[in-house]
């Protein structure tokens, strides 16, 4: 699954933007994903939390 956001990766904003696209697609909260691998890097690895 590809997911594109137009925010700076600063601060990690890039990646709560990549999590809330994946939970508004998913139906489910953000706080049920989580990046497992990637925090800095393109690609990135998410674990939905049930």
């Amino acid at each position: 699954m590809a997911a594109n956001t137009a925010t700076a990766p600063q601060d990690g904003k890039a990646n709560k933007a990549v999590l809330a696209i994946l939970a508004k697609l998913l139906g489910i909260s953000v706080s049920q994903l989580e990046i497992t691998h990637g925090q800095t890097a393109r690609d990135k690895r998410v674990r939905v939390l049930v």
